[in-house]
C-alpha cells in the first residue's frame, strides 16, 4: 500500500504545473494582443500564466499555449487559488467581459487589473511595476 501511495503522490506532482518561484498572472482575452502577451509571459523567468479568461463558451476548457481557458466568473476564485499577483490584458475592450461582482471580488482579493503590452520593448517586469505604481 505504501508503494501505491507514493506513486499517486508522484503522479499528482506531475499533473501540476511547476511554477517554481515565478509569480502567477491571469491573462484576459483570446485576441491577437492577448496571445502576444501570453507568449511574452511564457518566455518570462519571473511570471507564469495560470489561466486565460474568455467569455466565448466554445473556448471554455480549451488550452492556449498550455494554459486553460476559463469563464470570467471564475477569475476571482482562480486568483485566490493560485496566488495571482495581477490580472493582465493588452486591450481595454477585453475588460467588458467582467461584471461588477467579479471586479469587486478581484479588488477585495487585492488583485489588480493591469494593462501590459505584448509588443512593448520594455520587459514585463518593468511594465508591471510601472502599472502597479512601484
Amino acid at each position: 500500500m505504501r508503494r501505491i501511495g507514493k506513486r499517486l503522490r508522484v503522479l499528482g506532482r506531475l499533473g501540476r504545473r511547476d511554477r517554481g518561484d515565478r509569480q502567477a498572472l491571469i491573462v484576459c482575452g483570446l485576441g491577437y494582443a492577448s496571445y502576444r502577451l501570453l507568449a511574452r509571459i511564457a518566455a518570462s523567468r519571473r511570471y507564469t500564466a495560470v489561466a486565460v479568461i474568455d467569455d466565448e463558451p466554445w473556448n471554455h476548457g480549451t488550452e492556449v499555449e498550455g494554459v486553460r481557458v476559463h469563464y470570467p466568473s471564475e477569475a476571482a476564485s482562480l486568483a485566490r487559488r493560485h496566488g495571482v499577483v495581477a490580472v493582465v490584458h493588452d486591450d481595454p475592450a477585453t475588460l467588458a467581459m467582467f461584471d461588477s461582482a467579479t471586479r469587486d471580488a478581484l479588488g477585495e482579493a487585492g488583485v489588480p487589473v493591469v494593462r501590459l503590452s505584448g509588443a512593448a520593448p520594455e520587459p514585463l517586469e518593468t511594465q508591471l511595476r510601472a502599472a502597479r505604481g512601484h
